[in-house]
């Protein structure tokens, strides 16, 4: 899949959330703590959506931030609270495998992204101290061709 088609994906979706929440994109953005352009410009795929407003999409409106990234139902899904991710866990994961993605300059599909990120939350869900969990993203996409 290209990384425009990836991105038109990840904002198809963005968009479903709003329309799903049923808010203008000023509260939209406003209740995700970001600016109206900002919002407009994800929605369209003209920017690439950060860590932090993918976090925020669950947080505030409780959408599963894999489904954000990788779909691929058309309707949002949401967390299941009752037995589901660890937000702390998932806020960590999604933290280092971006700042790995950028620190390796390679352009990285979101399916990729996403996989790395259910990888290392299943590391830290078994590994408490996290140890390791670098190394883990480096490996990985130092092994992507």
């Amino acid at each position: 899949m290209s990384s425009t088609n990836e991105s038109s994906q990840i904002a198809r979706r963005f968009l479903a959330v709003r329309i799903g929440v049923g808010l203008s994109q000023q509260a939209f953005a406003d209740a995700l703590g970001i600016s109206l352009r900002g919002e407009q410009n994800y929605e369209r795929g003209i920017r690439r959506l950060p860590a932090e407003v993918v976090l925020s999409l669950a947080k505030v409106f409780g959408i599963d931030p894999l489904w954000v990234l990788d779909g691929p139902e058309d309707q949002p899904r949401r967390l299941d609270y009752n037995g589901g991710l660890d937000q702390d866990l998932l806020a960590r994961a999604m933290k280092v495998v971006m700042a790995a993605v950028k620190d390796s300059g390679k352009k990285i599909s979101g399916d990729q992204i996403a996989d790395w990120v259910a990888a290392v939350y299943r590391f830290y869900s078994e590994n408490t101290s996290g140890t390791g969990a670098e190394a883990l993203v480096k490996t990985l996409i130092g092994a992507k061709r």
